[in-house]
This record gives C-alpha cells, structure tokens and sequence, in this order.
C-alpha cells in the first residue's frame, strides 16, 4: 500500500510539472543568456578573419551558366549580328573564359566585389588549380604545355538544316542530348545552313598543324566531323572531316538529313587507285571525349560534330598537374590595422580580364 501511494504522488507531480515544461519550451530565453552575436564575425573579432577564396579555373570556366561555349558581353549577344558573320571577334563578341558572360568571368567578378567590400575587415588570398607552364609553340598542348590555339564551339549530335525553324527545333526543350529535337541553334559561319544541337563545349582548331608560331586569324575555320567509329576502352572516336554542306547530292559524300543536307567538300589527304581513275581519301582523325561531357555523362561527339569557329584565341592544354596554386598568399590588413594595397591589387591583377600573352 505504501508503495502504490508513492507511486501516485509521482504521477501527481510528473502530471502537474507538464505545463511548467510546455511554457519554458515556447519562452524565447533572454538574449544575454544566449551568448550568440547579431553581428558578423569581423565585426566582433579584434583578430581579421583569414580567408582563401579558390577559383576554378579549369576548361569549363570558358562555357556559359547556360553550358555552352559563353559568347558576347550581354546575353542574347549570342544571336545578334555582331556575334555571326565577319563581325565575331574578340574586340566585338569576346568568347570563352574573356567573354564576362563565362563561368572564369563570374567567378573573378566576385572575387573583385569581394575586395570592394571586404578588404578593411579581413585577409585574403587566392588559389586556383595549378596549370602547365605556357609555351609559344602550338604543337606543345600534349606535352605537358599550355598554348594558345583559336577557340571554336563543338556542337554534340548537331542538325542542319537551311530552314532557321524546322519542325524538330524547341528551343525549351530539355530532354536527352542525342535526341532528334534540338533546343540550341546557330547560324554557320559563311553558310546557308543552321546548325541545331543540344551540347556544345569549348574546342579548339588550327589549320596549320606543321607550324610552330601562334595562330592567328588564317587558322580560323569551321568542319563538319562525321562519325565512323565510336570509342572504346582502347580507342578515341573515329570522324571523318568535311569543309561544307551541299543540299544537292553531290560527288556520293555521305548524306546527313535525308534528302536534304550532304556534307561537302572533303579534306583531302591523297588517292588511291590507277591514274586514270583516282578516288579521294577522306581524311580522319580521333577524337576524344573531354571532361564537360564526361561530367554530363555522355559517352561519344554523336553521329554527326561541328567544330564552328569563334575566330579569336584561348588557352588549350590537355593534362593538368593536378595541385593547387597559392597565386596569392593570405593577407591584406597589415600589423597597425592599415589595409597592405600591394596585396590586394596583386589579387585584382589575377582576377583581370583574361589574357593570351
């Protein structure tokens, strides 16, 4: 009996407790007891933060936040005259990791407005991924170098077609890369033809693959790949390489919309056959998956590539040590509390515009 008494008046006291618990759990405690500041921890820190802001620098930093190749100073540049035709330049349509419409461009912008508003209350530095040494020779990007070839963009499993709106064109549309529908065009340059694809990525070309001296605006050129052969493990894409599209069957070149489009004008690397009787032998190349379309998960260029030139110029490598550079080491507020302006426009100069020199 003694017990079953103890054990209701534990329960009477457990049951009036309850409302004392809900009413402390719905309370705000009192701000002093809290001990978390309003402000920011520059502001209440005697001791500057240290900051180390790392940049990408990598190939994909010369696309757009729409994936492509980011071409113009303003959005919608890209489909204005002075982006096509004799008028795309650097100076007119800045392309690639220059164009302030890139991934490299937005990035540095923010390690600038960062400086702007920020430089008197923490230090900072900058890192970024360490690149090949540059080199003045073209033929050293496999090497272990970086060079400068002439930028272009390669349309994955492009269309054409002289219509500027065929039935398979939506440009909302947002599905697979290899479909038949396609939400990205562009005008060829020197063409009749629009080109119509879902993917495009930066690329490169040159024409003069014997010299050593950098290229310049007679290596600008746009082919049209078309495939013979899918990678492997062992293997990069096989393509066969054209100059033009014909829409009248000419000379038995491959079809590429039926009865509609033809690929034209050949690279020619030789004959075979007598004299009398000789036939073409279209040149080939391989061609290797990149990283940007690795990291989309595609596996191979599509059953027909454009390489449409950009007519201005861009870093290419292809390896990368695979570190980290400090191209800045952290600071900025110096031991008296006074701003150290050499360091931070050291950190303006590499967040600069990008150069090819």
């Amino acid at each position: 009996m003694k017990c079953t008494r103890h054990a209701l008046l534990a329960s009477l006291l457990a049951a009036l407790s309850l409302p004392m618990l809900s009413e402390a759990q719905d309370a705000t405690p009192p701000r002093d007891l809290i001990g978390i500041s309003n402000a920011p921890l520059n502001v209440v820190n005697r001791v500057p933060p240290n900051v180390l802001l790392i940049l990408d620098n990598s190939e994909s930093g010369q696309e757009g936040l729409d994936g492509r190749v980011a071409i113009g100073n303003n959005v919608g540049d890209r489909e204005s005259s002075i982006c096509r035709g004799p008028s795309l330049n650097a100076t007119n349509c800045p392309a690639g990791a220059a164009s302030p419409l890139s991934k490299s461009s937005i990035m540095k912008s923010v390690g600038l407005q960062i400086i702007n508003d920020y430089r008197h209350s923490i230090n900072l530095g900058l890192m970024a991924y360490q690149q090949n040494p540059a080199s003045r020779n073209r033929n050293n990007f496999a090497s272990g170098n970086t060079v400068v070839w002439r930028l272009t963009e390669r349309a994955v499993d492009v269309r054409y077609s002289t219509q500027s709106n065929p039935s398979w064109y939506n440009p909302d549309f947002d599905g697979a890369w290899d479909s038949t529908t396609k939400r990205y065009r562009t005008r060829l340059p020197n063409s009749d033809f629009y080109a119509f694809f879902n993917v495009g990525v930066p690329g490169y070309f040159i024409v003069d693959r014997d010299s050593r001296d950098l290229p310049g605006t007679s290596d600008d050129k746009t082919e049209y790949w078309r495939n013979i052969q899918n990678p492997t493990t062992t293997s990069d894409q096989l393509i066969e390489r054209y100059q033009g599209l014909a829409t009248n069957r000419n000379s038995g070149w491959p079809v590429i919309e039926t009865n509609s489009v033809w690929y034209d004008d050949p690279v020619i690397t030789g004959y075979t056959g007598p004299w009398w009787n000789r036939t073409p032998v279209v040149a080939r190349a391989t061609l290797p998956i990149v990283d940007s379309l690795r990291q989309r998960g595609i596996p191979n260029w599509g059953r027909h590539t454009a390489s449409i030139q950009l007519n201005q110029q861009e870093w290419r490598t292809t390896s990368s040590p695979g570190r980290g550079f400090l191209h800045v080491p952290i600071g900025g507020i110096n031991a008296d509390g006074t701003s150290a302006e050499n360091h931070w426009q050291a950190i303006r100069t590499k967040l600069g515009t990008q150069r090819h020199n």
